[in-house]
Formats: structure tokens, C-alpha cells, sequence
């Protein structure tokens, strides 16, 4: 299998990261062989989330039916059973791991980090749900870090005599 991405990434409002298709992929698995499918992406809309699962929406080309949806936890490059358990999901998220390789895993780890970024660009700062640790909301004049609020947020790094500083910013 080949992870085909389309040139560009389009990205969606709400939660969906595309509306439409974003790659296709055709698999050689057996229950699978030949059949090419069409792949929309969506990650959950908290930008303060620390998950790790984009969900694959596969729709057969050409084919009147259903999309066939799984998740996978792209960090761990792994199928994730937890919300989509059918058999129809279970066989195509197992085939499409067993045959994605570390390009198509790394293409997918940069839609998923650019669509938690997006969130965080266009979030309702009035409603966005923050799970701070234990320790930080019963302790007074305890700090919390700017990765921990959201952790898919971008490095701040720089240099400075020769060597390369991150900025750690800090809320109490």
C-alpha cells in the first residue's frame, strides 16, 4: 500500500480536518486486494486534548456504500478498537496498519499536528475544555506549562552562543 495524499490539505471547520478527501491508498491485503479507497480525516476539536487518535473515514472509490471508519492512534502507529469495533472497521484498520510504512505514518502524524494547531488558532476561548493536572489545581503559586495546556503546540526555539534554547512559558 502507498498512502496517496492529494497535493494539498484542505482544512475544514468544526471537527472534521477534511471534508473532502485528503489521500487515497489501495490495499494488498486479501479481504481488501485492489480495492482503492478514498480517506477523509478528523481529530477531536479540543486543541487542549492530549490524544493521539485520528479517525479514517475510507470510502471505496467508484462504490455506492457507506464509508468504513476506524481509528488509528498515529503516534503509536497503531489501530485504536475503542469507538469503532464493527468487523468491517477492525479488518480495514488492521489492513491498513500492516501496510502503511514510516512515510505514511509520518504524512498522517503532520495532518494530525497541523489540525490540533488549526484548532488552537480558531478556538472559542470561552468554551475550550483544559484538563489541568491534580497537583496544579489544588496547589497555590504551582505553574503550569504552556505544552501541558496544549500539547500540540509549537516549539519556541532559538539560538543563542552557539547552542539551541526553547522558551517554556509558565501560567499560575
Amino acid at each position: 500500500m502507498k498512502l496517496e495524499p492529494y497535493k494539498t490539505l484542505p482544512t475544514g471547520a468544526g471537527n472534521a480536518l477534511s471534508q473532502a478527501p485528503v489521500a487515497r491508498f489501495t490495499l494488498d491485503e486479501p479481504l481488501f486486494a485492489g480495492k482503492t479507497f478514498d480517506v477523509r480525516l478528523n481529530a477531536c476539536d479540543n486543541p487542549c486534548c492530549h490524544c493521539e487518535f485520528l479517525r479514517l473515514e475510507c470510502q471505496v472509490v467508484g462504490a455506492a456504500m457507506a464509508p468504513v471508519v476506524f481509528e488509528v492512534n498515529v503516534m503509536k502507529e497503531r489501530l485504536d478498537t475503542k469507538h469503532y469495533s464493527e468487523p468491517n472497521q477492525v479488518a480495514l484498520g488492521k489492513a491498513f496498519c500492516k501496510e502503511a510504512d514510516v512515510e505514511d505514518w509520518r504524512w498522517l502524524q503532520n495532518a494530525f499536528v497541523s489540525a490540533k494547531r488549526k484548532k488552537m488558532e480558531t478556538m472559542d476561548l470561552d468554551n475550550v475544555e483544559v484538563d489541568m493536572p491534580e497537583n496544579i489545581k489544588q496547589g497555590r503559586g504551582t505553574t503550569v506549562g504552556y505544552m501541558e495546556i496544549f500539547p500540540w503546540a509549537k516549539t519556541f526555539l532559538f539560538p543563542r552562543e552557539n547552542e539551541q534554547w526553547m522558551v517554556d512559558d509558565q501560567y499560575c
